[in-house]
């Protein structure tokens, strides 16, 4: 068996040979179709190129890992994206101004009350029953 990727010595294995090694390796096992009965195919969501200025100390950090650090990167951004989701942020000190909330549903009953202008009883602030129409 070669231990180094060497091409030549690699396409002179036998099928026999490279199923052996395939077999003998956890994370390259052969796969057969009902590995695949339930996948489902997830396309890449498409990426937009740009060009940002960064700390070299930053680029060195994430170029520490090797090869893929720009989607090491996205992921880092993106996490913070997720978690400020649905905040107002002061990008001075990055710290949320607010969150912001989700329009309420208005109820059914009083919805379809205003558009069939029908009277509904409904409470009050201060708990007493009036009607409306």
């Amino acid at each position: 068996m070669p231990t180094k990727t060497n091409l030549k010595e690699l396409l002179e294995l036998s099928e026999d040979e490279v199923m052996a090694a395939a077999l003998s390796d956890p994370d390259a096992l052969p796969t057969d179709s009902g590995f695949w009965a339930d996948a489902t195919l997830v396309m890449p969501k498409n990426k937009e190129q740009i060009t940002l200025k960064l700390d070299a100390d930053v680029i060195q950090f994430f170029k520490a890992g090797g090869k893929g650090y720009n989607t090491r990167i996205n992921a880092v951004l993106k996490s913070f994206k997720e978690h400020w989701s649905g905040s107002v942020v002061n990008w001075e000190t990055v710290e949320p101004v607010k969150k912001v909330a989700a329009k309420k549903a208005k109820p059914p009953a009083k919805a379809a009350a205003r558009k069939t202008g029908t009277t509904i009883a409904t409470k009050t602030k201060h708990s007493q029953t009036r009607m409306r129409k």
